[in-house]
Order: structure tokens, then sequence, then C-alpha cells
């Protein structure tokens, strides 16, 4: 499966993108989430894995990439409020 891991945070990106890619996957890391998202549609990935920050755009993006059948993979604080659909 081909993945999307978009991660700004240097340490955190590089750790995700090792550990999934030590389990199989193959990934491409953006280090810009506008940049990273907007690519998502042009290489067929099969999915998006990001860090759930809050900031403004964030949900938007992520109900768009879930009404076009892309599976996202959400790492988020326990108490945050992530769009339904999002695992």
């Amino acid at each position: 499966m081909h993945l999307l891991l978009i991660e700004d945070e240097m340490k955190l990106g590089d750790y995700l993108h090792k550990g999934l890619t030590e389990s199989g996957f193959s990934v491409d890391l953006s280090r810009d989430g506008a940049q990273g998202l907007a690519d998502l549609s042009f290489k067929g990935r099969a999915a998006a894995v990001l860090y759930w920050t809050g900031v403004d755009g964030e949900a938007e993006a992520v109900e768009a990439l879930l009404a076009r059948g892309v599976p996202v993979v959400v790492f988020a604080p326990e108490d945050a409020a992530v769009p339904a659909g999002a695992v």
C-alpha cells in the first residue's frame, strides 16, 4: 500500500516514516500539509496519515479526502475532535 505521511515536525515525521516503511508500506513523507494534501490526488496513494493539530482547514481537508474515498489515519490527542470517518 502506498501512503502519504504528512508531518512537519522533523523527528516525528522521520520516526513514523521509518516505522511504516519497516512494516512494509511504501511511504512518501511531506513536511508541508497543504502541499501534501494537494499532491495526494496526483500520485495514486492509497491513504493519508497525519498528526492532528486542529489548525484551520485541517478538518475540511480530511473531510474532502474521505469524500473522495481516500482512507485517512489520524494520530491525535485523546480529546481531539477529529472528523467522523477518519481512523
